[in-house]
């Protein structure tokens, strides 16, 4: 189930435009041998609002299974 909701997590987050590199980040890939992610600088207030949208996602999940 969890790695359905990284699924689901990733295929929204692409959706919103967020970067292949902040994706990787955010998901808690390795980034190795990946000169290019070096150079970018992440964008905190953008990580922070998809940090927010994904803690009310899992919330209405919680809610969900509760019921």
């Amino acid at each position: 189930m969890i790695h359905d909701l990284r699924r689901t997590f990733i295929t929204i987050a692409e959706s919103l435009d967020i970067s292949a590199y902040a994706l990787k980040r955010l998901l808690n890939h390795k980034m190795n041998n990946d000169v290019t992610a070096g150079h970018i600088i992440i964008d905190a207030e953008r990580l922070r609002d998809l940090d927010l949208a994904t803690r009310r996602h899992q919330e209405l999940l919680s809610e969900r299974t509760k019921k």
